[in-house]
């Protein structure tokens, strides 16, 4: 009950933020960048999705709304009593499918609150005069384009959760976990940035190392579309290699997985 608890509280402070930042948005850009815009709502919606304290907001979320519990339990006598009723793999297949389906859930109510709040509150959203290219660059059309960025980053934070999951077996501090997301959201992002500017300076192609960039790009998983970080020029590009990034943490996810449990097995 206490969990419960204070994950409704996360929630509701989580959707306080997000109208804040909203609010910031919709208000500080309205006589500046959306001046003049004939749909401004769908500009404050991609900002928003941009805009970092919300995305650090939703790395957060990742630990402290979907995993949390089920690190808890790995340290604690739950984990000792359970495991021998229902079995070590079904318990962990049970555990992932429940990571996997309450990430899309928090990511859907958070995308249908947004545009919930922006539509009624400050501008309709519809695409007249909409560039959306200047955003997100999923599909020419710019309707498809923003279901596209909805169903992809839905998908890309169920996986970024589901890797933060995979790191239960490894880090035994409870509050180091609580803010790993953050962490290695941070840490990967800033990386990848680097190491894009190094071969930048060195003149190399950076378009033959996209592949390594995009293997650690967690704005890919988060913001797909919106990231500009790597050397990706086409529509056609981008959905591809979201796909590869997908693909390449849930490599990393099982690996991590099959590692954690191995130990925890053999420590019995």
């Amino acid at each position: 009950m206490r969990e419960m608890a204070s994950k409704k509280k996360v929630l509701i402070v989580s959707f306080l933020l997000v109208v804040l930042m909203i609010y910031y948005l919709g208000t500080y850009y309205s006589d500046g960048l959306y001046h003049n815009k004939t749909n401004y709502g769908a500009y404050i919606f991609y900002t928003l999705n941009s805009f970092l304290p919300f995305y650090l907001l939703l790395a957060f979320l990742s630990n402290n709304l979907v995993t949390s519990n089920f690190y808890q339990n790995k340290y604690s006598k739950f984990q000792n009593m359970i495991i021998p009723r229902t079995g070590f793999k079904k318990r962990i297949l049970y555990e992932i499918k429940t990571v996997l389906f309450s990430s899309i859930i928090v990511r859907l109510m958070i995308h249908i609150f947004t545009l919930i709040v922006i539509h009624l509150f400050f501008s309709e959203i519809h695409f007249q005069g909409f560039e959306s290219s200047a955003f997100v660059a999923l599909n020419t059309n710019a309707t498809i384009s923003l279901l596209l960025y909805i169903v992809y980053s839905t998908v890309g934070f169920a996986i970024f959760s589901l890797f933060l999951y995979s790191l239960i077996y490894f880090i035994k501090n409870k509050y180091i976990y609580n803010v790993s997301g953050i962490i290695i959201f941070i840490v990967l992002a800033v990386s990848m940035a680097l190491i894009g500017n190094a071969l930048y300076a060195n003149q190399l192609n950076v378009k033959l190392f996209n592949p390594l960039l995009e293997a650690i790009n967690t704005l890919s998983l988060i913001l797909p579309g919106l990231e500009t970080s790597t050397a990706i020029t086409s529509i056609r590009e981008t959905n591809l290699y979201f796909g590869y990034t997908c693909i390449m943490f849930l490599i990393y996810s099982c690996i991590l997985c099959f590692i954690g449990c191995s130990w925890t097995r053999k420590k019995g």
